[in-house]
């Protein structure tokens, strides 16, 4: 069985099909086929608060073309969900009726709670019964989830991300409630969790950092790692480190909320899983499907 989800981020737009298998004593989900494209809504809502015309075609162009995609895999069913620029925008709603008209596509529109709950789906299987703090840095927003012994105890979603830090900054106040949120939910919770991020930037700082998936990356190592990235130019990081514009531009301020969060929260070490907010949908799809919970 084949499943398929759109993620409309502040940043790029992704695509994933999964497919879901039985092996009788268990169901596994696996990606089969993955797509970026780096449309960047945030750079119009976080300046301007709205969608331009343009972005609005286009991301009616790319959702047409991914429908068709899922109809070429046979998926069973799809969903396509957009998170913090879409919220933002202040014409969203016409946006989605815009999509609507053009594709036959209902983009959901996910609050930042929801967004969380989802998140929070993709990355059980990667926890055991020990203190975490999951950490999603989006292009818009920063979804924290503070997990005890496999159990949710507190959730909260910041209008922190790296592309509202590059399109003006982010104001002193937002970190202000970032930090308090993390002395009365964290520090008073539990102590010195594991960080688990997710999110592109991450993903990719993990890889820069040069160690294998599976093993953390340390907070001095992240520091270290930032300030080297901070000593180059966008150019410089596209070069010499291979890096996307769209990812070169970002990856720095990014940083600086994982840094941020993990010494706030007295994390000491971050471990990033190969999974995100798209495969949290997926995996929502097929319970709502099956009746069944992963």
């Amino acid at each position: 069985m084949l499943i398929g989800a759109v993620d409309i981020g502040s940043n790029a737009m992704r695509f994933l099909v999964s497919s879901a298998t039985n092996f009788g004593n268990g169901w596994v989900i696996q990606r089969v086929e993955y797509l970026r494209y780096p449309i960047r809504l945030g750079a119009d809502v976080f300046t301007e608060q709205s969608i331009s015309e343009g972005k609005m075609k286009k991301l009616a162009q790319m959702i047409g073309a991914f429908k068709t995609m899922f109809e070429v895999f046979e998926v069973v069913d799809f969903e396509v969900c957009a998170t913090s620029a879409m919220r933002d925008a202040v014409n969203g709603i016409e946006v989605i009726d815009f999509v609507e008209a053009e594709t036959g596509v209902v983009i959901n529109v996910l609050s930042g709670q929801r967004e969380a709950d989802l998140m929070d789906k993709a990355i059980t299987k990667y926890l055991d019964d020990q203190d975490y703090l999951h950490i999603d840095v989006g292009g818009g927003s920063t979804e924290l989830n503070v997990i005890s012994k496999n159990k949710k105890i507190a959730s909260k979603s910041f209008n922190i991300g790296s592309v509202r830090a590059l399109q003006g900054g982010i104001p002193d106040e937002k970190w202000n409630d970032l930090h308090n949120w993390i002395d009365t939910y964290v520090i008073g919770n539990v102590s010195k969790p594991i960080a688990i991020g997710t999110g592109g930037n991450i993903k990719k700082l993990h890889e820069l950092s040069g160690l294998q998936p599976d093993m953390p990356v340390m907070y001095q190592q992240l520091v270290s790692l930032k300030d080297e990235l901070k000593s180059m130019t966008i150019d410089e990081r596209m070069q010499k480190l291979k890096l996307n514009q769209d990812r070169a531009d970002v990856i720095v301020p990014a940083s600086e909320i994982y840094l941020n969060t993990m010494k706030w929260s007295e994390s000491e070490k971050l471990f990033s899983p190969n999974t995100g907010l798209i495969d949290g949908i997926i995996i929502d799809i097929f319970e709502k499907k099956m009746k069944i919970k992963l």
